[in-house]
């Protein structure tokens, strides 16, 4: 179901509120709404996360003030912006506030298949040595897409009762140079967390791959330590994935990241 069409069924179902619940993320997963653009699951993660759908709840309609408001988001941000435009106009079908998106170019892209991403995408399966050949431009192309992609799958999972309350914002560094990747961990706010055990004294994250078929590709992990829990906003950066554990980009189909204490 297009991302549109299943915002409105949840909204009529949930009522507003529910855009601001990032459970929402989870539940359009069910409606495979972001077959046409995976990036969309992390851009309104992003857009909830970062109090935009209050805001535009409270605006309250689509006009002058929604468009300033998803430029604020993107100048923020940093996504693209006819992705971050196509997010935040389904919203605004969703919520009413538009009959129908303005025109087709809107939907972005036809679905994917197994092998190719969107037609918006370089297909992303060469390998260090194939990019070794590319141009600078293609290059550049390449590790844009890349991220985008690597960013649409992200997942967060763990121990809801113990959450280490904070804004976290996960993303990709992709080097085409030789087909690596990490991922950076963006933590606004102080973080609270009960530890189960006394000696513990840090949470690590754990970043687990798995292939089109769910299986485990491969795992990292970025360490917190409980001395910088008072932090107001602080970056952690994962160890590498490399190309020989992965082989190219789009053969990741899921990226979860949890929590643990050590």
């Amino acid at each position: 179901m297009d991302l549109h069409i299943a915002l409105r069924t949840i909204i009529e179902t949930e009522g507003q509120e529910i855009i601001n619940d990032v459970r929402i993320v989870n539940i359009l997963d069910d409606f495979k709404a972001y077959d046409t653009l995976p990036a969309s699951k992390y851009i309104l993660r992003a857009i909830i996360l970062d109090g935009f759908t209050k805001k535009l709840l409270i605006i309250g309609a689509w006009n002058t003030n929604s468009h300033k408001l998803c430029q604020q988001f993107i100048k923020s941000t940093g996504f693209q912006s006819e992705y971050v435009n196509f997010v935040f106009k389904s919203l605004a079908y969703g919520l009413k506030y538009i009959n129908k998106l303005d025109n087709d170019n809107e939907r972005i892209a036809p679905k994917s298949n197994n092998t190719k991403l969107q037609s918006n995408y370089i297909d992303l399966t060469l390998r260090s040595s194939q990019l070794g050949k590319k141009s600078d431009d293609f290059l550049q192309k390449y590790k844009e897409d890349a991220q985008t992609y690597l960013d649409s799958l992200f997942e967060i999972k763990g121990d809801i009762n113990n959450n280490p309350t904070a804004i976290f914002k996960f993303s990709s560094e992709y080097d085409p140079a030789d087909n690596t990747f990490c991922v950076n961990i963006e933590i606004e706010g102080k973080v609270t967390y009960k530890f189960t055990d006394s000696y513990s004294d840090m949470l690590v994250f754990r970043i687990v791959l798995y292939d089109e078929k769910n299986r485990v590709i491969t795992k990292e992990e970025a360490d917190l330590y409980k001395k910088n829990f008072n932090k107001t906003y602080q970056v952690l950066g994962s160890n590498y994935f490399y190309e020989k554990d992965y082989k190219f980009v789009s053969n990741i189909k899921r990226i979860v990241v949890f929590w643990e204490e050590i």
